[in-house]
């Protein structure tokens, strides 16, 4: 494997980078879009909702694309998406319909990239690496929230309009350079012999990016065999039943949907937001940007530090350690808060309850962002580009998961607001914590490890 070959995938993450930028930005700086535009607070939540309803949009029709005109192209569009959102969003100071359509376009960004970048990536890396590789786009995930929070905390302070503009403009520059080295990079040997039974040029690619010949012969034929199929039955489209038919083909889709909801479900966002205000009411600016800061730095770390051995240790490994870790910090969390909240540990008492009580909400805050970022975080995607075998299943299949991953955060977000009245944050950590001891077991079950597998 030639090593420049090696980097190929993390070209793809930049992607990533993208979304996790454009989720921060509408997460920490809407409040001062909305007070921008003068709009009310439902129009606002509806220019934040179109751009989940684009993202599914773009999810069901993401894997027809892929199959039809390639992975890389498929990608390198997703660029212009982004680049058009993001210009339209810098221009809507004092336009509503301006911002509702770079809300709308970045969406439809965002559904390509979570489809079709594990996609890409998957397809791209050898077996002993694709662990590592794959679970780049959620360190460049991590990265871009960071740089969206720093972005926000420094012109939050500009003159009213002047720091939303250049915080979308910003994002005007990697989506330029995510289309132009798009366009540079080599198109998916699996694409080029399905679509185009280009096996020559399939061949050189798949020596360049495999550590053996070995393997490329055993893509090659097993690529062979399925297209050959394919050309005979003369099903070149994806039939929603297949996923349905096979018993193997049903545990899958189970797999994969449990695991998209359970990431949706660990409550690490909401948590995490709430930093410095689990004890205190009020805080100051300076120290809820640093706490907050923190919590994002540990993310970042924790992730990059899995995904250098998640193919030493095993996804399952990684996945399960995770769960069970996050059970315990939810517990570290939730148990003190709710004490607080109902009176049971008053500061009044003694100081050194209230000292306690505040270190084990933020180590549990740390331990709980952590846990998410070694495990459950990176594996989900992970597990997800790789479970599907079937050339003509996988593109579709992937889209299917992220569908129920956008499905799944809509409806966590909706239903928080209303849990976390009669709850409060203590009480909803402890949902949380149901939710993950259940989803044990669903886990122990059904996820098996794929690390050395090749993907035909």
């Amino acid at each position: 494997m030639e090593l420049k070959y090696f980097f190929l995938p993390l070209v793809a993450s930049i992607s990533f980078f993208l979304v996790g930028y454009d989720s921060a930005v509408t997460k920490y700086g809407w409040t001062a879009v909305q007070k921008n535009l003068h709009v009310t607070n439902r129009q606002a939540d509806v220019a934040v909702c179109v751009s989940d309803v684009a993202a599914i949009v773009s999810v069901v029709v993401a894997g027809l694309l892929a199959d039809r005109f390639g992975r890389k192209y498929t990608l390198a569009a997703t660029g212009g998406f982004f680049f058009l959102g993001n210009l339209l969003k810098s221009f809507s100071i004092s336009s509503y319909p301006l911002l509702f359509a770079g809300q709308l376009l970045s969406g439809f960004g965002v559904g390509l990239v979570l489809t079709i970048a594990p996609l890409y990536i998957a397809e791209m890396s050898p077996a002993p690496t694709r662990g590592l590789l794959t679970s780049a786009p959620e360190v460049w995930l991590n990265m871009g929230i960071i740089f969206g929070y720093k972005f926000y905390s420094m012109f939050s302070r500009f003159p009213a309009g002047v720091g939303q503009r250049v915080m979308f403009l910003i994002a005007v520059f990697p989506s330029v350079l995510l289309t132009s080295c798009m366009c540079l990079m080599p198109e998916s040997p699996y694409w080029l012999i399905m679509r185009h039974q280009q096996v020559n040029e399939a061949t050189q690619i798949l020596e360049r990016t495999r550590r053996s010949q070995t393997e490329t012969n055993h893509i090659v034929a097993q690529l062979g065999l399925e297209a050959n199929n394919n050309n005979n039955t003369r099903t070149r489209r994806i039939v929603w039943r297949d996923f349905i038919q096979l018993p193997q083909n049903r545990r899958i889709v189970l797999t994969v949907a449990g695991l998209n909801v359970l990431r949706q479900l660990s409550g690490v966002d909401t948590l995490t937001a709430h930093a410095v205000l689990v004890i205190y009411d009020n805080v100051s600016t300076k120290l809820l940007d640093v706490a907050n800061g923190v919590v994002l730095m540990l993310r970042a770390v924790s992730v990059m530090c899995s995904s250098l051995v998640v193919d030493r240790v095993g996804r399952r490994f990684l996945l399960l350690a995770s769960m069970c870790a996050s059970c315990c910090f939810l517990m570290m969390f939730g148990l003190p808060v709710v004490a607080v909240q109902h009176g049971l540990i008053a500061a009044s008492e003694s100081d050194s309850y209230e000292v306690v009580v505040v270190g084990l909400c933020l180590l549990g805050i740390a331990g709980i962002a952590c846990s998410f970022e070694a495990g459950l975080g990176p594996i989900t995607w992970i597990h997800t580009a790789e479970a599907f075998k079937c050339y003509r299943l996988r593109a579709q299949g992937i889209g299917f998961a992220v569908v129920v991953n956008r499905v799944a955060e809509i409806v966590f977000v909706l239903s928080s607001r209303p849990l976390a009245g009669p709850l409060r944050i203590g009480g909803v950590s402890l949902v949380f914590f149901v939710v993950m001891a259940l989803g044990l077991p669903f886990c122990s079950y059904f996820v098996k490890d794929q690390g050395e597998e090749i993907l035909e």
